[in-house]
């Protein structure tokens, strides 16, 4: 892999926040502050379209979020009330967070993928968020004291705060749609797995795809499964994995972090990581029957010591050991039993998932 955004990088490693930067020509990437996140900060993409801007996540709604991208767009001569259309990569605040401030200002659309609106109208409702949580948690068996928030979900999560879910799309986009980018093909890409309708952006005359969280050069996205839709996320996401190498000779550009070249060489890594995660939780599985996803999340080898980890990221560690489990049961390796908690056992394998692992309509996991 080579890393292309120079000055990203070098902001990357100083933690301040990199500069607006010409990728391509009429195409922008604009940073906006995450203050207090270690992700830092989220690379928002202008796109000049005729006399107006075309923007792909328009970043943080917090922390001066807002003014951070009027500066942004006053850099390459534009202005909130300029924007034609905002492009959503997938909803979760750092990136859908400003399209609601953004269309106030200028009455432009909000475009995204079905599964993320369905995934912001379940959000909206408090009580079913707080009742969906309590059912994780026990399902998880993480303990009533621990310091775990609301679990990850497709959308905001119950953290959101009150209004960020009535973000309503305009029109919604599927595997090769147009963007609706004016002057330009620009082509969305449904890439399941980080949420159940994630897209990537490509565009063939520029050689560029915006990867939004689905591929980082650093980090590998969250993975903690759906409380709908979907039994596997994880599946999803390896599925999908699959559309990018494709571009291989396109340079990523990524939600967070920095610009890339090697997306193929990106992906193989990101895989053998998933790979041998699976390898280490089946593991323990097999080797402690019966054993709970908080018990197996407390012994996986994690980026940091598992004392050090709380609230949202202890939370996140579980639900991403969950989708391992998830996987694992998918392709016959493990099984389940019970509810409060769920208590996992190993399984001769029995069969190789073929496809995405779909719930019956109505019904939602124990999550």
């Amino acid at each position: 892999m080579e890393v292309t955004g120079r000055l990203q990088l070098e902001a990357w490693r100083r933690r301040t926040l990199p500069p607006v930067e010409r990728v391509r020509p009429g195409l922008w990437s604009l940073p906006v502050p995450m203050t207090g996140n270690p992700l830092r900060y989220v690379l928002c993409y202008a796109f000049e379209s005729g006399p107006g801007v075309t923007l792909v996540d328009p970043g943080w709604p917090f922390d001066g979020g807002g003014e951070s991208l009027t500066a942004g767009l006053a850099t390459i001569g534009a202005r909130p009330e300029d924007v034609t259309g905002v492009l959503v990569t997938h909803a979760h605040l750092d990136h859908h967070g400003l399209a609601s401030w953004v269309r106030e200002k200028s009455g432009c659309w909000v475009a995204m993928h079905e599964a993320e609106q369905e995934a912001l109208r379940r959000q909206a409702n408090t009580e079913t968020s707080a009742a969906r949580t309590r059912r994780w948690r026990d399902a998880a068996g993480i303990p009533p004291d621990a310091d775990a928030d609301a679990p990850p979900s497709g959308a905001s999560g119950t953290m959101t705060p009150t209004g960020l879910t009535d973000l309503e799309a305009d029109f919604f986009l599927g595997h090769g749609d147009d963007a609706r980018i004016p002057g330009r093909d620009v082509r969305a890409l449904w890439t399941p797995g980080h949420t159940p309708g994630h897209l990537c952006f490509v565009s063939p005359d520029d050689a560029v795809i915006l990867t939004g969280d689905h591929l980082l050069p650093r980090i590998t996205p969250n993975i903690s499964g759906y409380a709908y839709d979907t039994l596997d996320p994880l599946g999803d996401y390896l599925d999908s994995l699959t559309v990018l190498p494709e571009h291989d000779a396109y340079e990523a550009l990524p939600g967070h972090e920095y610009r890339f070249r090697g997306i193929a060489a990106r992906t193989a890594t990101v895989r053998a990581h998933h790979d041998r995660r699976l390898a280490e939780i089946h593991n323990q599985v097999a080797g402690t029957p019966g054993v709970t996803a908080w018990e197996i999340a407390s012994q996986v080898t994690w980026s940091r010591d598992w004392a050090e980890y709380s609230g949202f990221l202890l939370t996140s560690a579980v639900g991403e050991t969950l989708s391992h489990l998830d996987h694992l049961e998918a392709r016959g390796a493990i099984r389940r039993q019970g509810r409060s908690p769920v208590r996992w056992f190993a399984a001769a394998p029995q069969h190789e998932r073929t496809g995405p692992a779909r719930l019956p309509e109505g019904m939602i996991t124990w999550r």
